[in-house]
């Protein structure tokens, strides 16, 4: 069994939507089919909430979605998943539940049209998120995603050519979201603060996000000389 660490691309980041100028718009509206007024690829940070804000003036939602990336393109192909994780090393913030789940973007880069294209509909409609994993977030420092059999297929499949999600692309992505977000519950309040993860960008290389995999390789087939030698 070997193992091999990833690193995610430059082109992590967050998508965020909702503040002041949406003020009055719907959750459903905010969530689902909202144009991101905030794409951000370059920054040391990617945020993750769902949040509601009252008071003065109308109601308004924000929700923020965190995005990472991982190049498969090297990783040996046709190879045995046994198990994989990712490594996010929280920030800050705090109260926030995460559930990293498939991102089904449209290209491997941070950009407004994958936050419209993000699967965010109701779970009871039976359209929703995929779940990859959930992990504790508590307190700062590292936090590990253990992805689960869905995730494995899919890294699989990214390893293999097709990409994950149908995407077609050798990227592994992954994004991760508040769980108010992954279940369609509305906020009611501050309650949710917000959190966020360091990205690649971060200064140095001890908390940039890593996905680690572990696989075996398939041993290869000899042929014995002997044998063909005797009977040909």
């Amino acid at each position: 069994m070997a193992k091999e660490d990833i690193y995610s691309s430059s082109a992590d980041g967050r998508l965020f939507l909702g503040g002041p100028p949406t003020g009055g718009s719907s959750w459903s509206t905010i969530r689902n089919t909202g144009t991101a007024q905030n794409a951000s690829g370059g920054g040391s940070y990617a945020q993750v909430f769902a949040i509601m804000f009252s008071g003065k003036g109308p109601d308004f939602f924000d929700i923020a979605r965190a995005f990472f990336y991982f190049d498969m393109s090297s990783f040996p192909a046709y190879s045995t998943i046994d198990s994989a994780s990712i490594d996010l090393y929280r920030h800050g913030g705090g109260g926030v539940s995460v559930i990293a789940v498939r991102h089904d973007g449209p290209s491997v880069h941070v950009s407004v049209p994958e936050y419209v294209f993000f699967p965010s509909h109701d779970p009871a409609g039976g359209d929703s998120m995929t779940a990859y994993s959930s992990a504790n977030t508590e307190g700062t420092g590292g936090n590990t995603f253990t992805l689960n059999a869905t995730a494995i297929t899919e890294l699989t499949a990214c390893i293999e050519g097709s990409g994950n999600g149908g995407v077609g692309t050798s990227s592994f992505e992954v994004a991760v979201v508040s769980n108010l977000d992954y279940t369609n519950t509305e906020p009611s309040d501050r309650t949710e603060l917000g959190m966020s993860f360091r990205t690649q960008e971060y200064s140095g290389t001890s908390s940039d996000p890593l996905l680690s995999v572990t696989y075996s390789t398939a041993a290869a087939v000899t042929h014995s000389a002997t044998f063909f030698g005797a009977n040909f």
